[in-house]
């Protein structure tokens, strides 16, 4: 009797364990996935409110109409979620809203700090290209 309920144990322990690195594995794809798609509309939204800014202001270096000449990707991202145009008010992108990369760890509790955007803007043809990358860059080409 001994021994079965030892073998039992053993085997519900086994099963346990096995069905939780399962449900880990699982989950950490879901995250990924998820974190990879917020990452590409993210992305995509802060590359059209950049596009439409160029277009309708002309301010091809991005200078918001101040004199530094420091220009980094909060800085664009803080000038854009202000009020802009003269009739309407209009926001480039909405106001208060947190436009950083996401990356989780641990079933979605732990977050990675260390990642930002890289703000592409090419010239030539014009486009603008937002991507995550390792920091914060804003490249001009």
């Amino acid at each position: 009797m001994k021994k079965f309920f030892k073998a039992l144990m053993i085997l519900i322990g086994i099963v346990a364990l096995v069905s939780g690195m399962t449900l880990a594995c699982l989950n950490k794809m879901g995250t990924n996935m998820s974190d990879e798609s917020a990452n590409i509309n993210t992305g995509n939204y802060i590359a059209k409110a950049i596009m439409a800014y160029l277009l309708e202001t002309e301010d091809y270096e991005l200078k918001f109409d101040n004199e530094d000449d420091t220009l980094t990707v909060e800085k664009i991202i803080t000038n854009l979620q202000e009020r802009r145009g003269v009739w309407d008010g209009y926001f480039y992108l909405r106001p208060g809203e947190d436009y950083i990369p996401k990356k989780h760890y641990f079933f979605g509790f732990i977050r990675d700090k260390n990642i930002g955007w890289k703000i592409t803007i090419t010239r030539e043809p014009f486009d603008v290209h937002v991507e995550v990358s390792d920091k914060n860059e804003v490249i001009f080409e």
